[in-house]
């Protein structure tokens, strides 16, 4: 009688017709399998199955990934696919990237939501323990903001079918309330004291100062202004990018963030003051306000050394660097001249009802008294000129 070779994992019934496959050995949750065929045959699929059951399985179609990190990571590949495409700027990609983290780190006992299936995240998960724990971290309108991104992401698995209904649907936050807070918060910066602020700051700051007070850009648009940007012949300033918070350039923060702003005629010297009398080390990369090496500027040290360190010194009330922005604004509006349209415009915000709702504070009393006018044109004469 024929000796019969014995092959690990495979046993013979009748040899050269039937085996049973037997990979539990192995350490794999199998079931016995029957194969019909030779001993070579039953061999050669005891190691095939042996590598399909030792690779990760591919996931098929519509079968939800793993865990919800897992699909937010498939919904940030989809947009970074956006990116390319000019569909999204790298800062809004960058601010979605950082909400959905926030939302997969929230614990839930000793796990994360981010390790939970998809099919575990319920519209009580994301109220009672994602919505909550981010309320006590984040001002409303971020939290708004975030689950903006949140219901996207949602939707995107939900359009994948990989869930039959988004829980983010529903879930509202509200702002009502908070903007009036705001708007009565908000006070009308006087012309003094932007004048007493630039001449008490340090000389490091007090062109970077008496710019945003001037022109009213955003820290991030300063930050990133290049000389090409200025026409000191025409007297206009030009934005076409900005510095965003995780510190790369990109387009402005809305979509009518790109203008130009006429720049007042003592600014106008300044500017062309400074561009002659710039270091040639703070030139390497064309910027206006660079650090003393010629990098982009920290709005930090804008904020933190060159206004708050001064106006404590002065003993004036609590300001910040955006305020420089809002005293711009204060000016445009008290100056009946300039209507709504023109302010907005050279404000960079995205509708005019925004610009109203900002600062209604200051629409509403614009033409209490004349002579408010006066004086806020007047500010635009800090050095006397």
């Amino acid at each position: 009688m024929p000796t019969i070779k014995k092959i690990q994992g495979v046993r013979p019934v009748i040899p050269n017709k039937k085996y049973i496959i037997d990979l539990r050995n192995k350490g794999l949750d199998v079931e016995q399998e029957t194969f019909y065929g030779t001993a070579k045959q039953a061999s050669d699929y005891r190691d095939k199955l042996l590598v399909e059951l030792r690779e990760p399985k591919q996931r098929l179609a519509h079968e939800p990934p793993a865990n919800l990190a897992a699909a937010c990571d498939e919904f940030l590949a989809e947009q970074q696919k956006r990116i390319e495409d000019d569909e999204i700027g790298k800062g809004e990609f960058t601010n979605k990237t950082r909400h959905l983290n926030q939302m997969c780190e929230v614990r839930i006992g000793n796990k994360t939501v981010g390790s939970l299936a998809l099919h575990d995240v319920t519209k009580d998960v994301l109220n009672d323990n994602v919505r909550q724990s981010m309320k006590k971290r984040l001002a409303a309108k971020t939290l708004r903001s975030t689950f903006v991104t949140i219901k996207q992401f949602f939707t995107y698995c939900e359009n994948e079918d990989w869930i039959l209904k988004s829980p983010a649907n529903g879930i509202k936050i509200s702002l009502k309330g908070k903007k009036n807070k705001r708007a009565r918060e908000k006070r009308v910066i006087d012309p003094q004291e932007i004048k007493d602020l630039i001449e008490a700051a340090p000389e490091t700051y007090k062109r970077e100062i008496e710019f945003a007070a001037r022109t009213g850009l955003r820290a991030g648009e300063q930050r990133a202004l290049t000389w090409d940007a200025v026409d000191l012949d025409l007297g206009y300033v030009n934005i076409v990018s900005a510095i965003k918070w995780c510190g790369e350039e990109d387009e402005p923060k809305t979509e009518k963030g790109e203008r130009s702003i006429p720049l007042p005629g003592s600014l106008i010297k300044m500017l062309r003051e400074w561009k002659m009398r710039q270091p040639l080390k703070q030139r390497v990369r064309n910027l206006v306000f660079p650090t003393r090496t010629g990098e982009i500027a920290s709005s930090d040290n804008w904020r933190n050394r060159g206004v708050q360190d001064t106006i404590k010194k002065l003993g004036k009330p609590h300001m910040t660097w955006h305020d420089l922005r809002h005293f711009y604004a204060s000016t445009l509006i008290f100056d009946t001249s300039i209507e709504g349209p023109t302010i907005a415009y050279y404000l960079g915000h995205h509708s005019l009802d925004y610009t109203y709702r900002e600062y209604a504070v200051y629409f509403r009393h614009a033409k209490r008294d004349a002579e408010i006018a006066q004086i806020l044109d007047a500010a635009f004469q800090v050095n006397g000129q």
